[in-house]
């Protein structure tokens, strides 16, 4: 009887996934805009139609704006109506296991040594970005488009044109993808050279078919709700907005994070690996890399992306040499039941995780969400409710789920657009003239995190009072209303 090792390394490699990501999703997850993504997917499927202007923040009212990612939303809302929060982790876990099993075959189709290990690694260093939004989507589109363009018949370049219309219907890094077509194309075209360590190889017929799939790949973003205008708001937001002036995923990633430190080490022993076996590194695949290496240091959100290069360009060919290795693998039967083993202890432990999820995706927001200060809130404007609120950018998400409107949520391109944005950040930061602000703006309740210098400045202020002192929010009132 002939055992397939392979098969039992793959279904293992898929359980230990499965087991990862289940158990990652399962969790209370940190982040608003999984909330404001279940809202919008729920105005969209109540409305039968995408919004074209703001309905939600009073500080936006009437605002024109229409969202990139309603694809994912709807998604988002449909599974989260129809399954819960069970269905929704199921969805993002199946999303990211074949992002890393489509990566693992990329991996290696290329003649990496140990791909699906490699895959194991990444998909554990993108734990931080792994979230319940619209972009763990574009990680696998990213994936695909990698997988897809590596190949050598011509006819697998079409299948990129669904691919690049879904994408662009879910998130706004669908450029991501035509960038990378365009460059494989590109690339092909240049002379070759042989400089010993960095290699290139012309290949005129490959680089004309990835050029027109990147040209098609173009037309078929154009098919969404804003046009070319995607394009025209993906520039903005990127260079015209300062954005990582406000958001922590859009500023530079910094050596002291545990995720950067292992991307490092990662990349430093891939590097030493190949000047000691003297591989030489294909210079398409070590310019992109290092793009997108370069957009991970200037904003975090991109670090699944350098995940997802850097083995892709840089890992080694040749298997580690091990004595130890050579005897386990002289042991036929040794490596299939060792596969078997955690097969079958990965789906067990899976589905000990899956049976313990329950709720909908709002109840199982972790205490940075705090679902205790929504219900109050809501109280409060059911008894006042002409009242005006400024809230926390961490909580508007959660208050607009429950129908109230609010001052700020996660649209942060929205308050980029009108301004606002710096205005709430100077008021959070209790800088000169935020009494005068509030004042101004007709505030009478204040909802903000309890570390907020807001917060501190309101509790030493005689004209306000604090009425609620939650897990991680707090209220407070103006004593005489606006």
């Amino acid at each position: 009887m002939v055992v397939n090792h392979s098969k039992w390394r793959q279904a293992a490699f898929i359980a230990v996934l499965v087991f990862f990501f289940i158990s990652l999703y399962a969790m209370p997850f940190q982040t608003g805009d999984s909330i404001w993504s279940n809202v919008i997917g729920q105005w969209i499927v109540t409305h039968h139609r995408i919004p074209t202007h703001d309905h939600w923040a009073w500080t936006a009212v009437g605002q024109k704006w229409t969202p990139q990612e309603w694809g994912f939303e709807v998604m988002l809302y449909l599974v989260n109506h129809a399954l819960g929060f069970l269905g929704v982790v199921l969805l993002m876990s199946l999303i990211s296991v074949l992002t890393w099993v489509v990566f693992a075959d990329v991996l290696k189709r290329q003649g990496r040594s140990y791909p699906r290990v490699w895959a194991i690694v990444a998909a554990a260093l993108s734990a931080p970005w792994d979230q319940i939004r619209a972009e763990t989507f574009s990680y696998l589109f990213f994936a695909l488009t990698l997988w897809i363009v590596e190949r050598d018949k011509p006819r697998r370049l079409l299948w990129l044109l669904p691919l690049e219309f879904v994408w662009v219907n879910l998130h706004g890094s669908f450029a991501l993808g035509i960038g990378l077509v365009l460059w494989m194309g590109l690339s092909n075209l240049l002379p070759s050279w042989d400089w010993g360590w960095l290699q290139h190889q012309q290949h005129r017929h490959h680089g004309r078919q990835r050029l027109f799939a990147a040209v098609g790949m173009g037309c078929v973003s154009l098919i969404n709700p804003q046009g070319w205008h995607m394009y025209v708001f993906a520039y903005w937001l990127s260079f015209q907005t300062h954005i990582s002036h406000y958001i922590l995923e859009w500023q530079p990633a910094t050596i002291t994070e545990l995720p950067t430190v292992l991307l490092v080490i990662e990349l430093g022993l891939f590097m030493f690996l190949r000047l000691q076996r003297k591989e030489p590194v294909q210079f398409r695949q070590l310019f992109w890399a290092l793009g997108t290496l370069y957009m991970f240091m200037k904003a975090v959100r991109f670090g699944s992306y350098a995940l997802l290069t850097t083995p892709w360009a840089f890992g080694s060919n040749l298997p580690f040499e091990s004595t130890w290795l050579k005897r386990v693998q002289q042991v036929k039967s040794l490596p299939a039941v060792l596969s078997l083993g955690l097969s079958v202890g990965c789906t067990l432990l899976a589905l000990q995780s899956g049976f313990k999820i329950h709720g909908t995706l709002i109840q199982n927001a972790a205490s940075t969400v705090d679902p205790k200060v929504v219900e109050v809130v809501a109280n409060i404007h059911r008894t006042h409710p002409n009242w005006r609120m400024w809230n926390g950018y961490g909580v508007g998400d959660a208050l607009e789920s429950a129908g109230l409107p609010v001052s700020i949520d996660g649209r942060t391109e929205v308050y980029l657009a009108n301004g606002w944005l710096k205005t709430y950040m100077d008021v959070m930061q209790g800088k000169p003239g935020t009494l005068k602000t509030l004042h101004q703006q007709h505030i009478d309740l204040v909802c903000v995190a309890k570390q907020e210098p807001l917060s501190e400045l309101l509790s030493a202020t005689s004209n306000w009072v604090q009425v609620y002192h939650g897990k991680t929010y707090v209220l407070f009132e103006r004593k005489t209303a606006v």
